[in-house]
């Protein structure tokens, strides 16, 4: 089977011999893949709508894998128990609803965990709180899909959290999207500048979307060359 370019970059990142969670898992794509390619040692497929559950069993069923993933109707990581997975991948929805996820299962607080997250918006949110509740991206990753560029990250607990650094920019250094994707955002940073337009008393969030369009456009636009050696830290 083929997966979609943004799926296949998740699945590229989950560690042979995992143990996985996968949360919203829609029709069950990624899970099985993940144990028909041996990826994984064992799948759990989690979903809140009946439906697209039934259909991921019977694609499990059509690849001879159903035997080998478990499959939830249940929210979030409500159904896994802790202990049984070491992987968490939550793709395609919404920061606010990755925070409400994860803030559902203590059990993630653990260095052992991977989490493979994709918001599709809310960024900021979702970063300030995986800094604030000691989370850090060790790693992340753009990718193009249907015409769109995702952004992937790949989380772990450490206690610490990690630091300032808007839209994780300097993970995503070098990466060939770079440059179109800091243009994506300095649009849609400008934009929300313009609700500030006559006000003449002071605003954080006004200074911090004016620092990060600053540091947008020191990115080219062909590659993320421009942020190299840059030590400016800004936003949430």
């Amino acid at each position: 089977m083929k997966l979609s370019p943004r799926l296949q970059s998740i699945a590229d990142w989950i560690e042979l011999g995992s143990r996985l969670a996968d949360i919203g898992t829609d029709h069950g794509l990624l899970p099985i893949y993940c144990v028909k390619n041996g990826v994984v040692e064992y799948a759990a497929a989690c979903d809140v709508r009946e439906l697209p559950l039934q259909s991921a069993r019977k694609n499990a069923a059509s690849y001879g894998v159903e035997n080998r993933i478990s499959f939830f109707l249940a929210p979030g990581l409500e159904p896994v128990k802790e202990g049984t997975v070491d992987t968490v991948v939550i793709a395609g929805m919404g920061g606010e609803t990755i925070i409400e996820i994860l803030s559902g299962a203590e059990w993630i607080r653990n260095g052992g965990i991977t989490l493979l997250l994709q918001p599709q918006s809310k960024i900021t949110e979702l970063q300030q709180w995986l800094r604030e509740n000691g989370f850090s991206a060790e790693k992340a990753r753009l990718v193009r899909d249907a015409g769109r560029i995702y952004l992937i990250l790949c989380v772990r607990w450490n206690g610490a959290g990690g630091p300032e650094d808007p839209f994780y920019l300097r993970l995503l250094d070098g990466d060939e999207l770079m440059g179109e994707y800091a243009r994506q955002l300095l649009k849609r940073t400008e934009k929300q500048l313009q609700a500030f337009r006559g006000q003449t008393e002071e605003s954080a969030e006004r200074n911090r979307l004016t620092d990060l369009c600053a540091l947008l456009k020191q990115i080219p636009a062909d590659d993320g060359d421009g942020m190299k050696g840059k030590t400016d830290d800004d936003g949430k």
